[in-house]
């Protein structure tokens, strides 16, 4: 009986042992397939980070395959901005706390994300007691009220520098271990280099719109007359030669109009350069309310103005010359005290001919201006 008992106290041993050995070898699989799994979400959360430049969309995949490594109710990212020593709520996905938004600033002192970026190590907070850790966060107060009760925090360094926080929240007490820890830092590592790239990307397209709405300022400055607020000659130019092209290609008409101040070097020698200036700038303001959206005005140099109007036959610009000289001559200069004088123009127009020359076109219109300045002065002259 005795053989009989030790051999059934060795068969329940070894079984015991098997079952403890089948136990530990299931264990080390699991982990091993978790392991794996986790390396696999890893290196998916590498790749889709190396897929696009547009950190929204990095965030939003990110939070996803996030997600299947470690369940959260709460995910952030929060950006640290140490010249102004304050955070930036750079992502937000899930349950809201306290009406943050993406997007929002947040003051640096007293958060966790303080914590982690002085020390740049993780933490991992599932107090006992809420009011205890309120206590030592008072920030936290709003996280604990929207019903979260575990937090995971890792930096995310960059060239030695805390540049965010990663923030894992969740509903449930203890939810995370020391292995979710690590393994939110390895996350956090992953997505560093995005977020950095993104940032230098951002920059470098803030720093080339800058440049583009210089350089447009720039090409506005030196293509407006400062004076009268009209295009000047460098504009005619451009513009004359695009609309010849546009004309010739699709036989459509353009005509222009080229006006002269009448008598204007007497006033000016007469009255002085400000009070020619003034001239000058009054006659830029009615042209702007004389002319049509599509039509281009200019101070073509001095006295000088051109309109160009394109889609535009003679008949249509005498009536745009008429308004003009009507709506200028009831201007009124006092360069002497109780004196009034109206000043004229005489103005020459013609249509454009299929393949004419540039040069030959302008001439041909500057001709028929002097041609009224010949005949009289304050009047329109084109071609019959």
């Amino acid at each position: 009986m005795r053989d009989s008992s030790k051999t059934n106290q060795y068969l329940i041993a070894k079984i015991s042992a098997l079952k403890k050995r089948n136990q530990e070898l299931e264990y080390s699989e699991a982990e091993s397939k978790r392991t794996e799994q986790e390396m696999t979400i890893l290196s998916d959360i590498g790749r889709l980070i190396d897929s696009t430049l547009d950190i929204h969309e990095v965030y939003e995949q990110f939070a996803a395959v996030a997600k299947k490594l470690i369940r959260f109710d709460s995910l952030t990212i929060n950006l640290y901005n140490f010249h102004e020593n304050t955070l930036r709520a750079a992502y937000v996905s899930g349950l809201g706390i306290d009406g943050r938004r993406q997007g929002d600033l947040i003051v640096l002192e007293g958060t966790l994300s303080e914590t982690v970026i002085r020390a740049r190590k993780s933490l991992l907070i599932q107090p006992v007691s809420i009011d205890e850790i309120i206590g030592q966060f008072p920030k936290l107060s709003p996280i604990f009220q929207a019903g979260l009760r575990s937090i995971m925090c890792a930096p995310m360094i960059f060239r030695n520098k805390a540049i965010a926080v990663l923030h894992f929240r969740s509903k449930k007490k203890n939810a995370y271990t020391e292995r979710d820890l690590r393994l939110a830092e390895k996350i956090a590592m992953q997505i560093t280099g995005a977020v950095a790239n993104a940032q230098l990307y951002a920059g470098l397209k803030k720093t080339e719109q800058e440049l583009k709405e210089s350089e447009l300022r720039y090409r506005e400055l030196s293509t407006i007359d400062d004076l009268t607020q009209l295009y000047n000659s460098r504009h005619f130019h451009y513009q004359l030669k695009i609309e010849l092209d546009r004309s010739n290609r699709f036989e459509q008409p353009l005509t222009l109009l080229l006006m002269d101040l009448d008598n204007f070097k007497a006033f000016n020698d007469t009255y002085g350069h400000v009070e020619g200036d003034q001239v000058l700038s009054r006659l830029g303001q009615v042209i702007k309310r004389c002319v049509r959206v599509t039509d281009f005005a200019y101070r073509y140099g001095g006295e000088e103005f051109i309109i160009l109007l394109p889609m535009t036959r003679p008949k249509d610009g005498v009536a745009v010359a008429e308004r003009v000289r009507a709506e200028f001559r009831k201007e009124a200069f006092t360069p002497v005290s109780g004196q009034e004088i109206h000043m004229t123009l005489s103005i020459g127009l013609a249509q454009y001919k299929l393949q004419e020359d540039l040069k030959a076109f302008v001439h041909r219109v500057d001709e028929l201006m002097y041609q009224g300045k010949k005949s009289g002065k304050d009047r329109i002259c084109c071609e019959s």
